[in-house]
Parts: structure tokens; sequence; C-alpha cells
């Protein structure tokens, strides 16, 4: 599996700023204190690879409140995740990562790997239901049968559509996907 996967990572490093395209990335209503200084002129994933390292620094720094705050942000207004509550977000910024992992398993993995990925960015990244999608779609396409990265609740229409096909590919075929059910599994998107 991890072979699959990094061979792909590894073919497509020089494309990164011409195919990531994550078009929310703003700064706006950042926390109070805290200065985020990015390049205008940098690529996408520059950016948001900058962002992460600049949030690591902040986060290093602050009070727990403060922690809060840059978690929130982080999540709701960079992530566009709005269901998490008070509570869930100080659970998020007070445990360490690995207490984190334990008690959560993959119950809101998609919010709390965002902080983890500004707690130690070089550590964790950030696991949502795209990140799964593409991670199932390598493994499908190195002819990966066994297992998968669990599919994730989205708002992503597409990525909504997909999984469903997914979920009803693994069940109906089994082990036994074909080149044509693969295909129309990676058209989806």
């Amino acid at each position: 599996m991890f072979c699959i996967v990094n061979e792909y990572v590894i073919s497509q490093l020089d494309h990164l700023s011409r195919d990531y395209t994550w078009d929310k990335f703003r700064l706006d209503s950042l926390p109070e204190g805290v200065h985020i200084n990015i390049d205008q002129n940098w690529d996408l994933a520059k950016k948001n690879l900058q962002l992460r390292q600049q949030l690591h620094e902040h986060w290093k720094v602050s009070s727990l409140e403060k922690r809060e705050k840059l978690a929130k942000w982080y999540v709701k207004n960079w992530g566009g995740i709005c269901t998490n509550d008070k509570n869930t977000i100080s659970g998020y910024a007070e445990l360490e990562p690995q207490d984190l992992i334990k008690r959560k398993g993959i119950t809101g993995i998609s919010s709390w790997s965002k902080v983890l990925s500004i707690v130690e960015p070089r550590t964790y990244a950030i696991f949502d239901s795209r990140v799964a999608f593409s991670l199932n779609a390598l493994l499908l396409q190195g002819g990966y049968k066994s297992k998968f990265f669990p599919v994730l609740p989205s708002l992503n229409t597409k990525i909504v559509e997909a999984s469903d096909k997914f979920k009803l590919m693994k069940k109906t075929i089994g082990s036994n996907i074909s080149q044509c059910h693969l295909k129309m599994f990676i058209t989806i998107i």
C-alpha cells in the first residue's frame, strides 16, 4: 500500500504547483494577535504549507485559550467544518496528539487531523474525505484490492457520489474490481 502511494507522490511532485487547486485560501478573521506573512506570488501549495508552518510557530508559544482559537479558525474558517462545538475544539487544543488519536479514533478525524497538522506539521497530515477518496483511488489504480481507507462523510457532492459508488463496488464485486469499474469510479471526480 505504501509503495503505491509513495510512487505516485514522487511522480507528481514536480506538478504540485500546477495541480494543487485548493482555492479557498484566505486569511480572513485570523484570531487576534496572529499575524501570518504569506507571499501572494506563491502558488497555492506553497501558501498552504507556509500557512501551516506559521500557525505551528504560533501554536508553540500560545496559551491554551489562544490554541483553541487557532484550532477553531483552522478547522472552521480554513477547513470549512462548522459542526464542532466549543468543547470539541477545546479537546483538540488541550490533548497531546497521541492522547487525541487514542480518544477520538476515526470520529471527527476530518477536524482533529487539521489541528494535528498545525500542532506537528512534519508528523501529522490532514485526513478528510478528499484525502481518503484520493488514497483509495490510487490504491485501486495500483492494483491493490484488499484493505482500503475508510470512506468518510463529506459535504462535497462529487466525493459523496464517488464514495457511494466505491462502497457499492466493494460490496458487490469484492476483490474482483475490474478496470471498467475502476474507470467508472475515477471518472466521477
